[in-house]
């Protein structure tokens, strides 16, 4: 089944989250598993990611995918609960790799954790 997605909406959604969490280009593409320049062809609507590239963005960004996506015609705001400047680079790489996981992945993590 194909997925139907606004580029424009997406492209702006992707360049507004990136921002709002002062991530590089480099930074979001390396958390995904793509070349650099393949991310900021996405950022400009040059083109658009596989889905589950997408996903991945969705979960990186801590968005709805819907609204991410262009499902919606609005762009939600950044967070700024988070404050991703004062984490040193090590923890900034945890919180990524830990934002890219499945529920049931994440719900694996806390247990293992002890929580």
């Amino acid at each position: 089944m194909a997925y139907q997605m606004d580029r424009q909406v997406f492209a702006q959604n992707l360049r507004k989250y990136r921002k709002g969490n002062r991530l590089s280009q480099q930074q979001v593409a390396d958390a995904v598993g793509i070349d650099r320049s393949t991310y900021a062809y996405y950022e400009l609507g040059h083109s658009v990611p596989r889905i589950d590239t997408a996903v991945k963005l969705a979960r990186l960004f801590n968005v709805a995918f819907n609204s991410f996506a262009g499902a919606e015609k609005h762009i939600e705001k950044p967070s700024s609960d988070f404050h991703y400047l004062k984490l040193t680079p090590t923890e900034q790489s945890i919180i990524i790799r830990i934002r890219l996981l499945s529920p049931a992945q994440k719900k694996d993590l806390l247990e293992s954790l002890g929580g």
